[in-house]
């Protein structure tokens, strides 16, 4: 499936009044402790050569990330390939366990082809062929809303933080180094954006960006 992005850089004040008036229309995520919160951790995968840092740098129209993901508390990662053309994304998603998690992390992708599907079959010869390897462990606070079975929903990504890509990330511990004290807001659609978002973000005076937490990630953590 596609899905349509748009994203907004701004501080927290700006942020959490967004996020109030969000809150009273849209359904918290199920992830959401009782703050409607939760950590989300991501390792990024890079090649030898960092092709997916250099495509997103360049501002080039067809480019991918490759990250295993996981929300604190949960044993259940997601192996993730986050492929866009412009502004529209899809995702290819295979669901690990802990172990399975820690052996695709230590470059034993067997496992892929076990499970057989589509989308790991896929990942599994994306991996081999273009040589990924773990780089960096980058991870936020999130808060997520969604409305109905419209596809839309948005999130409020806060405290993001960058490290190196190590065991410490099945420990669940924080990165140290912080990436930026703004707040990352997602919009996220299958077809339509409610008028009352688009309206809300303007009066707020807050404009699209591309705010990506892989590349501000790498270069916080490499000193770009």
């Amino acid at each position: 499936s596609y899905r349509h992005e748009i994203k907004f850089e701004t501080d927290s004040h700006k942020a959490e009044i967004i996020r109030h008036k969000v809150e009273a229309i849209m359904a918290a995520d199920s992830f959401s402790d009782s703050y409607g919160c939760y950590r989300v951790n991501s390792i990024y995968f890079e090649t030898p050569y960092n092709q997916d840092y250099i495509l997103k740098e360049l501002g080039a129209k067809e480019r991918q990330k490759l990250r295993l993901r996981n929300y604190t508390g949960s044993d259940v990662f997601k192996l993730e390939i986050k492929s866009k053309i412009g502004e529209v994304a899809t995702k290819y998603v295979t669901t690990l366990t802990r172990d399975e998690a820690m052996d695709v992390f230590e470059g034993e992708y067997g496992v892929l082809l076990d499970k057989n599907t589509a989308d790991s079959v896929y990942t599994y010869y994306q991996l081999k062929s273009c040589v990924y390897r773990p780089l960096i462990n980058v991870s936020y606070d999130r808060h997520a809303y969604f409305f109905g079975d419209e596809g839309f929903r948005i999130t409020f990504d806060s405290d993001i933080r960058v490290g190196a890509a190590n065991e410490e990330f099945f420990g669940e511990k924080i990165p140290p180094f912080p990436v930026t004290d703004k707040t990352i807001i997602e919009v996220k659609y299958d077809s339509f954006v409610p008028h009352w978002i688009t309206k809300l973000m303007s009066d707020m005076g807050i404009n699209a960006g591309s705010f990506s937490k892989y590349t501000e990630g790498y270069n916080t953590l490499f000193g770009l």
